[in-house]
């Protein structure tokens, strides 16, 4: 929960809920939200990797 706000409320939700974009760094990574447990406070995220982000240098 956002300091101050209640669960549901604010841009990480926004996010969840489709009601806005995810920012260009998450959707470049595939983030996708696993789990959230309100009582432990916790989210679990993944993240699924393409080409755009490989290091043709490396």
């Amino acid at each position: 929960m956002e300091p101050g706000g209640q669960r549901g409320q604010g841009p990480f939700w926004d996010v969840v809920a489709g009601r806005v974009a995810p920012p260009p760094a998450a959707a470049l990574l595939g983030w996708k939200l696993v789990d959230v447990d309100p009582e432990r406070g916790t989210i679990e995220v993944a993240f699924e990797i393409d080409d755009r982000s490989s290091t043709p240098w490396v």
